[in-house]
């Protein structure tokens, strides 16, 4: 697979000269948010309020970005 290739399929192979290095050391590149973050976000989930995230990432990527960020039940 080129360099050029799509970034959908860098980050699927694990290719690429960005992909490989935010996989083994995500914290390097993205910070979890704080407790009292989630918490925030878990109370206004609970009061009806809609939560969405916009991406300009494709599926993949934002979903491991989140995971990090937010922890593995950031779908909750």
């Amino acid at each position: 697979m080129k360099e050029t290739s799509n970034s959908v399929e860098l980050f699927v192979a694990d290719k690429g000269t960005f992909f490989p290095k935010w996989k083994a050391d995500t914290g390097y590149y993205v910070h979890q948010c704080s407790s009292r973050v989630k918490e925030w976000l878990k109370r206004l989930k609970a009061s009806g309020k809609k939560l969405f995230v916009l991406s300009s990432s494709y599926n993949d990527f934002a979903c491991a970005s989140l995971k990090h960020i937010l922890g593995f039940a950031f779908r909750q």
